[in-house]
């Protein structure tokens, strides 16, 4: 059988993340956190201080990005521990913004 990829999106803060944990727990998928992955993109900028809003700077930082998703939901960015890092208001703003991007994309 071959499987798909399944994307949900919707506005923060309405579940997103718990229906896809559900329906890829179900069907055997791999769960993938891309918010978290675009968050790490945002976080890392803010750590240069690159301003969100400069595309190209910051994609010029993505070969410097090692992201890891973990099973348990932790979030590691160049061998870190970032979870909780990630989850602040300013980031979850950057993370709007470099997610635009087709090349952080």
């Amino acid at each position: 059988m071959k499987k798909i990829a399944i994307a949900i999106d919707g506005p923060a803060a309405a579940g997103k993340s718990t229906i896809a944990k559900r329906v890829a727990n179900n069907l055997g998928y791999t769960y993938i956190d891309t918010g978290a992955m675009y968050r790490c993109v945002a976080y890392y900028a803010l750590v240069k201080d690159v301003d969100f809003h400069d595309e190209n700077a910051v994609c010029r930082l993505l070969p410097e990005i090692k992201i890891k998703l973990m099973p348990d939901n932790t979030v590691y960015l160049n061998d870190r521990d970032v979870t909780a890092d990630i989850r602040v208001n300013e980031i979850s703003a950057g993370a709007s913004i470099v997610s635009a991007y087709s090349k952080v994309r």
